[in-house]
């Protein structure tokens, strides 16, 4: 697990329970939860408020970094179909 730190928030991906979730870097409370169809396996990365989630399930995520709400996903292959690594 690699956090990253960015406007108050710790943001951590989980690759054994598909979410990224965001802590207050003060006080450790946890923010909020953000689950995918698959593991997390690299760093999320912030930007201009926003948090970018790539997930094994396929899809780049755009979260706002103080809710956690979904802007956008973006599937990256040509199809849905997935493989067991």
């Amino acid at each position: 697990l690699e956090p990253v730190a960015a406007g108050g928030r710790l943001f951590i991906g989980f690759n054994d329970r598909d979410q990224v979730t965001a802590y207050d870097v003060r006080t450790g409370a946890e923010l909020w939860t953000f689950f995918t169809e698959g593991p997390v396996r690299l760093p999320p990365a912030e930007w201009n408020g926003r948090v970018f989630v790539a997930s094994d399930d396929g899809r780049l995520y755009c979260l706002d970094a103080a809710t956690g709400k979904e802007f956008w996903s973006y599937r990256g292959g040509p199809n849905a179909r997935q493989v067991l690594g």
